[in-house]
């Protein structure tokens, strides 16, 4: 039977329309009188008698029955929602609403438009509630907390809180993942601003610099993507502030434009001579990059490229040998603790004990020229991390020993002056003041009986020393 007012078909039986609700009215015109017990026979012998009388509105324009497709986007919108909710949070919403809506305004009694309200009404629930973990766990990333850990990489140091963790990708990569997600950020590399900014002739500071640079890295990272199907598509193609002089800039990566699966990060510090370089995979940029940008933001970067410096290091490669010494003469312990001396013209003497230092002018006068104070003094990679060394360059340098030298040989010395004797009148307040330091970095090199070696770089002024061991 179809309804006069839609011309929607319902059952022959229905008293309303199941799509508007009006209704449906029935033609009793061919009916003279109520049956009779003579002719009810007949109406059980043909039951179709009353059903001939029934009066079939033809649509208008002779127009086919219209559809239910409420009911049907309805629920196509609520399979959506459900799925993607967790995955876009609130950005989901639009389309969880529009598919209630629809439900809602569907008059129909049928399964079909009740699970497609249901399924659009636990989207929503999803999204919000998705929202809200991501918006606490940002607000507590905020927070000042006890409970801190510190993410050591190559040349920097991250403070993360229990929202994120350390990890070991199925490669063998170290990265911090996000608990609430399948976030990671991995550590990429590192390398020297000033090598880059030489190649491309050009300073930093000029916005035509930096894009030379990001450029060079878009073209480098999208080259090098390329044997396993993804590329760069895009970014934020210039670089902003992070912190204090810290500057980032982004790169989007995935198997399409429309298909991206995470971001690089380049972080520049003039200050340091650094690039830092990082890489994490979402698929909601929005969502997600401001929580990776604000681990970031912990970050404190303790490598510093110099030039001379890299050139020092390269030539500590030789490991001069004092063996023109008397065994008689020479330490036993290969360890930092005990009197160091150069041979050279000068006669320079160090002494370091019980968290003191001496520095002698020459070993030959230990009471009018000398500096004392106190020291701080860590071993091996964390003493580099200390000093702000790049951990693989060192191990470079260590595999040209062939074995003689570890980072276990490392010693970074914090020296903190408190007295100077010179010429035998003190000048301590004269010639030091508060800020008053030198970070020295140490490698010890055992020769057996031709004697203990030590290789001194001044951190302050990238100056090398040769010593030998003459006391324990």
């Amino acid at each position: 039977m179809y309804c006069s007012k839609c011309g929607n078909q319902n059952e022959i039986d229905a008293k309303f329309c199941t799509s508007c609700g009006a209704p449906l009215q029935i033609s009793m015109s061919n009916i003279q009188e109520s049956p009779t017990n003579s002719n009810m026979n007949a109406v059980y012998e043909n039951p179709l008698i009353y059903q001939t009388n029934v009066v079939q509105t033809p649509l208008p324009n002779g127009s086919e029955p219209k559809k239910n497709i409420k009911t049907t986007i309805s629920l196509i919108l609520g399979i959506i929602s459900v799925l993607l909710s967790y995955i876009f949070s609130i950005f989901i919403l639009p389309i969880s609403i529009i598919g209630l809506v629809l439900g809602l305004k569907d008059r129909t009694n049928s399964k079909k438009r009740m699970v497609g309200i249901i399924l659009n009404i636990i989207g929503i629930i999803i999204a919000i509630v998705t929202f809200f973990l991501i918006m606490l766990d940002i607000a507590n990333e905020n927070q000042d907390n006890s409970s801190n850990k510190i993410y050591y990489g190559d040349g920097f140091e991250i403070n993360y809180g229990s929202d994120w963790s350390k990890t070991t990708l199925s490669g063998g990569q170290e990265a911090l993942e996000y608990q609430h997600q399948a976030v990671y950020l991995v550590p990429v590399g590192n390398s020297s601003l000033s090598n880059a900014t030489n190649e491309l002739d050009c300073d930093f500071e000029d916005y035509s610099c930096q894009n030379k640079i990001y450029e060079e890295f878009y073209n480098y990272w999208d080259s090098d993507a390329e044997g396993s199907g993804r590329h760069l598509y895009g970014g934020s193609n210039s670089f902003s502030i992070l912190k204090d002089d810290i500057y980032y800039a982004t790169m989007d990566y995935g198997i399409s434009s429309d298909k991206l699966r995470g971001k690089m990060y380049l972080l520049i510090s003039e200050e340091n001579n650094v690039i830092l370089s990082f890489m994490s995979n979402y698929t909601n940029s929005t969502l997600y990059d401001p929580i990776v940008l604000n681990l970031l933001n912990n970050i404190t970067i303790n490598v510093k490229y110099d030039n001379d410096l890299s050139d020092l290091l390269d030539a500590m490669s030789n490991w001069n040998r004092y063996s023109n010494l008397q065994t008689s003469q020479l330490a036993k312990k290969a360890t930092i603790d005990g009197g160091w001396r150069t041979l050279s013209d000068s006669e320079t003497y160090w002494v370091f004990e019980d968290g003191e230092f001496y520095w002698y002018k020459s070993v030959n006068d230990l009471n009018d020229n000398y500096w004392y104070g106190t020291t701080k003094i860590v071993k091996g990679k964390e003493g580099l991390q200390l000093a702000g060394l790049d951990e693989n360059r060192m191990d470079t340098i260590f595999a040209q020993s062939k074995g003689k030298v570890t980072s276990d040989d490392i010693y970074a010395i914090v020296c903190t002056p408190s007295k100077i004797i010179s010429g035998g009148v003190d000048k301590s307040s004269t010639n030091i003041n508060a800020d008053t330091k030198w970070t020295l970095v140490w490698i010890i090199i055992d020769h057996g009986t031709e004697g203990i070696e030590g290789q001194m770089i001044n951190m302050n002024t990238y100056d090398v020393g040769y010593y030998v061991k003459i006391k324990d």
